[in-house]
């Protein structure tokens, strides 16, 4: 059995370290955020600390030619939905979904469930539950998450996210690529009463001057991003974010 950490799961992942760091107000750091490989049953999970942010990975430790799906939190928020469609190139054969939770409450980790899941703890006080039998998403706790069973390159990553609490971020989904990285892109903002709000992605991700320069989120504190969509989307209920001061 390959370990599930592949060559190219690893240059994906490498795109995240250029994120401009976030340090939710009002976080405490995890127990379960310590740098760790652990695996039970069909699932595997690492955990990487960088500087004041946590990277909790999650992969399917039963991989058949090279067709997954895998799943990153990180401290600022995101969620992202990594697939694999084969070993072509990656340019044809990966694609990725972004998701940023908010407000940004506590530190991201990770927590073994009693009835025998995996808890992903998100910054928002939401937690994804994981089968750790099969390496599916189960869950999302204060809301609803679906994920597909096919690793299909024509099903936008693979997971909706229809209902949720706080105010959730959809970057949308790239071939290749992060979506966040699409400057000329767009993505989504909603809140709990399903009322959403389309934004130029310039406008809510910082993008460098250089090539070699770091993409990251704007507003960096939840108390900027209300301010943001008070006056950007003033029908969503950006008073939400203020649960993390």
């Amino acid at each position: 059995m390959r370990h599930l950490m592949t060559t190219r799961t690893i240059a994906f992942l490498s795109l995240l370290f250029v994120m401009v760091p976030i340090s939710p107000r009002g976080a405490s750091a995890s127990p379960r955020c310590e740098e760790v490989v652990e695996r039970v049953g069909a699932l595997q999970v690492q955990v990487i600390r960088s500087s004041d942010r946590c990277f909790v990975n999650l992969t399917p430790t039963n991989i058949s030619g090279m067709v997954y799906r895998s799943f990153l939190v990180t401290s600022e928020g995101k969620l992202l939905v990594f697939n694999s469609y084969g070993d072509g190139p990656d340019s044809e054969d990966t694609g990725a979904r972004e998701f940023f939770f908010f407000p940004r409450v506590r530190e991201t980790g990770f927590a073994w469930r009693d009835d025998g899941t995996l808890g992903l703890l998100l910054v928002n006080g939401e937690e994804l539950r994981v089968d750790t039998a099969t390496a599916r998403l189960r869950g999302l706790t204060g809301g609803e998450l679906v994920e597909a069973e096919a690793v299909d390159r024509r099903n936008q990553g693979g997971v909706e996210i229809p209902r949720h609490s706080g105010i959730l971020l959809d970057a949308g989904y790239r071939r290749g690529g992060s979506p966040i990285l699409r400057r000329q892109g767009s993505s989504r903002f909603s809140d709990p009463d399903g009322k959403s709000c389309t934004v130029r992605n310039e406008e809510v991700f910082r993008y460098p001057s250089t090539p070699d320069g770091e993409v990251g989120l704007r507003h960096e504190t939840d108390a900027e991003l209300a301010g943001f969509l008070r006056a950007r989307c003033p029908g969503l209920r950006a008073e939400l974010l203020q649960q993390g001061q």
